[in-house]
């Protein structure tokens, strides 16, 4: 590796992974986002199942975030990674060994499309979609609307306490 590479480098993180890292995803083709390594010259992401079979591969690109091309299985756990080449020819692969995996799992059909049916009968109901979205596991969707909820009862301890709750996870 490189000694610019090397430098910036945090425990197998040579480059960021910007997400989804660690986090449940509504979409079933989740916007994999990274911060740019200094010398690369192409990005190709992958995205592998909880057997550790290739998913989804982007092939070279200039960008730093892709979006697999088909859906992704529901209710599963995938892993991702990003390999940055440099100018040279070399590869560096963001994470890597001793950094844990990038992962993230895909919501659930039944829970994606119960907050569908929420969001289209209640969506000015910050307490139900929130707490809905804290059940499902989507947290910074639960805090968004906890936040709004807070915003409009600045008085309510209870609204307050569902804020917090999620702000632990």
């Amino acid at each position: 590796m490189s000694g610019a590479a090397a430098a910036g480098e945090q425990a197998g993180v040579p480059f960021g992974l910007v997400g989804p890292v660690g986090r449940v995803v509504r979409e079933d083709r989740p916007v994999l986002r990274w911060r740019p390594l200094a010398g690369a010259v192409s990005y190709s992401a992958s995205v592998v199942n909880s057997n550790f079979q290739v998913v989804a591969e982007s092939g070279p690109t200039h960008a730093t975030e892709w979006t697999p091309p088909a859906p992704l299985g529901r209710g599963r756990t995938y892993y991702w990674q990003v390999t940055a080449t440099l100018a040279g020819g070399e590869e560096v692969i963001s994470p890597r060994t001793p950094a844990p995996r990038a992962k993230f799992r895909v919501l659930e059909e039944s829970a994606s499309e119960e907050l569908r049916r929420l969001e289209e009968s209640a969506p000015e109901s910050h307490l139900a979609r929130g707490v809905l979205y804290a059940r499902a596991g989507l947290v910074e969707e639960a805090e968004s609307e906890f936040r709004k909820l807070v915003t409009l009862n600045p008085r309510s301890a209870v609204a307050r306490k569902l804020l917090r709750s999620v702000r632990r996870r």
